[in-house]
């Protein structure tokens, strides 16, 4: 087994930039920001909020996330609000009944909920602060009083304008309460609202109660599921109801409960607002990306004509390129997928490299054994003799001898076994076991000296009759372990779901500790007397007793970053931090071993591919037959067919007049399972950008495959998703999401991914817009390029975001989940904002519900991950759901729409799949473009030339001299099917020669 050469990350490290200017200040050199303003004329809206005066004179709307004013009948708008001045996203905005003031919702440094503002300008004030997603706000008929949701899940509650006093509202009566959409009757003494789920496009049935609370009752029969109510002055009902097709529709009763009839036929309406005329005859609307007037006794809609002119200033920045590691050179391994200090605190064990590893602090690493590329999750011995570990595509668990070096298997039950821990005394270890692999999560327990794998779960202990907890396995938060009690009766465990403390004994009882960890994450126990844990990426410790829980307030060990915490016995505490492992001694002193590991990265022996075709993604042409001669892993030369003479020692590879296209670049992957590298490689994916995955295990896997040890794709990374939160009770740091509170939590676990070698910053979440734009400026002064699901807000465009994530609802953000319009496009065009729209997530689970006969072919075996398994085998079956299958359908064509749109605008796009289950998903986004406009040459330059250019580097993308030595030689033309690009007969990655026909050997030619 190779045990050097491996790169963990790309070469380029921008310098640590520790001063991060205003917004729009230079920060640095390396950087070298400048401001640069955006202008935009617009007619056409995306999603828009709006609300009409009682006098019928002017119309209040959010665009672009800012407040605007126009006439009724249309005309030039005039902004309210500045979102890039206030740091803020200013939605749903609604008008006073006098018609003097405007409450709208907001996210600014002020703080999240209602604001207000005179409607004729003037400096925003906040009302209500609230922590729900949406708030909603409503005026009461006497202009005195708002009603909004508030609460996490939301529920309602009344702001009283005068004073600002806030009263929650009690409500029992819908069998599964989650509310949305509050509006009052008009004699203001009851409230209505939607029951539906939060994030679901469906809408949901019309409920009533007092203002003061108590038990509702249904205002609308349970028929129409509805969005956005709204009621005329007489009593009638405007509401959207989706038709067969998904597409919402504005309907309208002439009494609560009356008969509905369907008034819009529109292939695109927002079912944010709908309002009425002052007399009754006509509703307000928003679709197609315009405002309409509708008469509802019968005839056309008048379209309201809307025009906005705005100017704000953006930050282009010029980052770093990025460059690959040179081959033959050292790098150090930052990535591990097991890591652990013994019991005695003398030595650390970690599987990295596809090995694991012993040494003491401060000694070079030794290899104790080889181990299989799905090696993870240590644990030690008592007696620090013995290492458990689990491996396998159905894990098992092993123990390795040190003594000896022999490894032998453990378990060998059905379903998944990991996480394993061994009790104090040393006869037990406590494991993981999923039945259905990532479905379900049990405790079990097993003897350590089992004589011959365990087979049966009859031969295990069931700690606690029921689960744990809700995927437990999931590296959402922190890699959880279990934790014995000292007298080795009971097991623990932190539940990252609900952060509570649950325990099992063995005899099967089990119990929830009353006082428990907030926002924890790597709970490790110390001798039933303390906890150490990480919170906010900061090492925590609290007293501990074995039966109340946490006892007192936890307290700060440090300032340091750190993440994946391991302990001994004394309270010696092994953790990594930005510049590699530390350990924290029980005096508190701090020893740092930075990163012991090393390896070197592989190089390709020279070749000469001859009489071969080269497709240019820039020029979009194939040539006439060319020689390629490779070296060091890069493309040395490219002349006509024949004119290339083959030295000594380079090997000749005839590819028989086939088509040379650039290795194809995934810019939207996951790594979530050990079969995904290799498939994505043999299915032509040569470069993988991962945003966000287990940090460590993402870093340790494209270590393996720099060094030879594994064949895959060369990763580029973003270490985590980064959440920004205003809420402290949701702020979290684990090894793939991070739920962060404020600019200290953002630098530290910046300063983790950049240690661990990310490249990139994925944005996910945010629930304050300052905090958010905060971590651009961080991550910007560190070289990191920012990607996100929401880029379109003005204080992200001004601060220089670089990406877009999704289209459609992908992108998790209800203002860009439908088709996008002219005012997204000029935004996205003008600043420079790449979008990947990874269709292919929505529209591969429709074509797997209609045909899973393909995860049965033979070319599909070798990369099932265990989800896909499990779909292969439940499908068809009596549970599927035509629904569900027309949603996904539906969600696919306003992805390809939005694609169209943005593709025909002059947005670059580049290919991306975000379906990690699926090694060829690249090729069905390849098609999935072709589908939404592109021709098979723009489709490809998007996953080659262009995909380049997004991940801001020169070393792929084309087949020229000087670049990394990536392409695939194609039996079919793909510029005349782009389906062509599945026929795959060799893939070259960096002058290494794959044979997609022989996978499962790993096979190099």
């Amino acid at each position: 087994m190779r045990l050097t050469g491996l790169a963990s990350r790309l070469s380029f490290r921008p310098a640590h930039l520790t001063a991060v200017g205003m917004l729009l200040a230079t920060t640095s050199a390396a950087a070298q920001q400048a401001a640069k303003p955006i202008r935009l004329d617009v007619h056409e809206s995306t999603q828009l909020a709006f609300d009409l005066s009682l006098d019928d004179r002017t119309l209040a709307f959010d665009l672009l996330g800012q407040i605007w004013t126009m006439p009724f009948d249309g005309g030039d708008a005039h902004a309210l609000t500045d979102a890039v001045r206030d740091t803020a996203e200013d939605l749903e905005p609604v008008f006073s009944p006098d018609g003097k003031w405007i409450a709208f919702q907001s996210d600014r440094p002020g703080g999240y909920g209602i604001w207000l503002i005179p409607s004729t300008g003037g400096t925003p004030r906040l009302l209500a602060e609230t922590n729900s997603d949406r708030v909603w706000p409503a005026w009461s008929p006497d202009g005195t009083r708002i009603v909004f949701l508030s609460g996490n899940p939301p529920a309602l509650a009344i702001v009283t304008v005068a004073d600002g006093a806030v009263r929650h509202i009690s409500v029992t009566g819908p069998p599964t309460p989650s509310y949305r959409e509050p509006i009052w009757s008009r004699d203001g003494r009851q409230i209505l609202f939607v029951n539906a789920q939060r994030f679901t496009a469906l809408g949901g049935t019309l409920w009533r109660v007092a203002d003061s609370g108590g038990t509702a009752s249904r205002a609308f029969g349970p028929e129409l599921r509805m969005n956005a109510p709204a009621l005329s002055p007489d009593g009638r009902i405007a509401f959207f109801v989706r038709d067969s097709l998904g597409v919402h529709q504005l309907w309208v009763a002439d009494s609560l409960g009356g008969a509905a009839r369907r008034i819009t036929n529109y292939d695109d309406t927002t079912p944010l607002r709908a309002r009425w005329t002052k007399d009754g005859r006509s509703v307000i609307y928003h679709a197609d990306g315009q405002l309409w007037r509708v008469p509802i006794s019968g005839g056309s809609a008048h379209r309201i004509a809307l025009h906005a002119t705005l100017s704000i200033p953006h930050v282009s920045w010029r980052p770093p390129r990025l460059h690959f590691q040179i081959p033959g050179r050292p790098v150090q391994a930052r990535g591990h997928r097991g890591l652990a200090l013994s019991p005695d605190g003398r030595q650390i064990a970690m599987i990295a490299l596809d090995s694991l590893w012993v040494f003491a602090p401060g000694t070079p690493p030794r290899a104790i054994t080889g181990v299989p590329e799905t090696a993870e999750d240590l644990a030690w011995s008592p007696d620090a003799r013995r290492i458990a570990w689990s491996a396998g595509r159905e894990r098992d668990l092993f123990v390795t001898d040190l003594a000896n070096r022999v490894t032998h298997r453990l378990t060998a039950l059905a379903g998944d076994e990991y996480r394993p821990a061994w009790s104090p005394d040393g006869r037990f270890i406590s494991f993981l076991h999923g039945p259905a692999g990532w479905r379900e999560q049990r405790v079990r327990v097993v003897p350590a000296e089992a004589a011959k794998p365990i087979i049966s779960v009859d031969s295990t202990l069931d700690v606690g009759a029921d689960p744990f907890g809700r995927y437990l396995s999931s590296d959402n938060l922190g890699q959880e372990a279990l934790q014995w009690s000292p007298d080795s009766r009971s097991v623990m465990l932190l539940d990252a779901a609900t952060s509570k403390l649950v325990r099992g004994t063995l005899d099967g009882r089990r119990d929830t500790l009353a006082n428990a960890v907030r926002n924890a994450a790597f709970m490790n126990l110390i001798a039933d007397t303390a906890i150490v844990f990480i919170r906010e990426d900061q090492l925590w410790s609290a007293r501990f007793h074995r039966d109340s829980g946490i006892v007192g307030e936890p307290r700060r060990l440090s300032d340091d970053p750190a993440i994946y915490p391991s302990v001994a016995r004394n309270g010696t505490v092994l953790y990594i931090s930005n510049d590699g492992l530390r350990l924290r001694l029980p005096n508190g002193d701090v020893q740092r071993l930075g990163w012991p590991l090393t390896y070197r990265t592989v190089a390709a022996p020279p070749l000469l591919l001859r009489n071969v075709s080269v497709f240019d993604p820039v020029v979009g042409r194939i040539s006439t037959s060319r020689d390629i001669l490779l070296r060091d892993g890069r493309i040395q030369r490219v002349a006509a067919s024949g004119s290339i003479g083959l030295q000594r020692g380079v090997r000749l590879l005839d590819a028989a007049g086939r088509i040379a296209v650039p290795g194809l670049v995934d810019l939207h992957q996951h790594l979530w399972d050990d079969v995904q590298p290799a498939g994505l490689l043999y299915n032509g994916v040569t470069t993988a950008r991962d945003l966000g995955s287990a940090i460590a295990r993402t870093a340790a896997v494209r270590e393996a495959i720099d060094a030879g040890v594994r064949p895959g794709p060369r990763i580029v990374f973003s270490g985590f998703q980064i959440h920004t939160t205003a809420i402290p009770e949701y702020s979290r740091s684990g090894q793939f999401t991070q739920a962060l509170l404020g600019e200290a939590a953002v630098t530290r676990a910046l300063d983790i991914a950049v240690g661990f070698g990310a490249d990139y910053l994925k944005l996910y979440q945010f629930g304050r817009w300052a905090d958010a734009v905060q971590s651009i400026e961080l991550a910007h002064a560190r070289g990191l390029r920012v990607t996100g699901h929401v880029a379109h807000p003005l204080p992200f465009v001004a601060a220089g975001v670089d990406a877009k994530e999704h289209v459609g609802r992908a992108g998790g953000y209800h203002r860009l989940d439908s088709f996008v319009y002219d005012d997204v496009v000029q935004l996205f065009r003008q600043a420079h904002i790449d979008v990947i729209p990874t269709i292919t997530v929505f529209a591969s689970a429709a074509r797997l519900y209609d045909d899973s006969t393909i995860l049965k072919a033979p070319e599909a075996q070798p990369y099932l991950s265990p989800y896909l398994r499990f779909f292969a085998a439940n499908f068809p079956s009596p549970t599927r759901n035509l629904a569900t299958r027309r949603g996904w359908q539906r969600t696919a064509d306003i992805m390809r729409a939005a694609t169209r749109r943005l593709h025909t605008g002059g947005v670059r796009l580049g290919v991306g799949t975000d379906a990690p289950a699926l090694a060829w998903g690249v090729h069905w986004e390849l098609e999935e473009l072709v589908a939404s406009g592109f021709t098979p040459a723009e489709a490809l330059r998007a996953a080659t030339s262009d995909a380049a250019d997004i991940l801001g580097t020169d070393d792929i993308g084309r087949i020229t001299k000087g670049k990394l030595a990536d392409l695939l030689l194609l039996d079919a033309d793909p510029l005349r099917d782009i389906r062509n690009t599945r026929r795959i007969w060799r893939v070259v990655k960096a002058g290494r020669v794959y044979d997609p026909a022989r996978p499962v050997e790993g096979s190099k030619d």
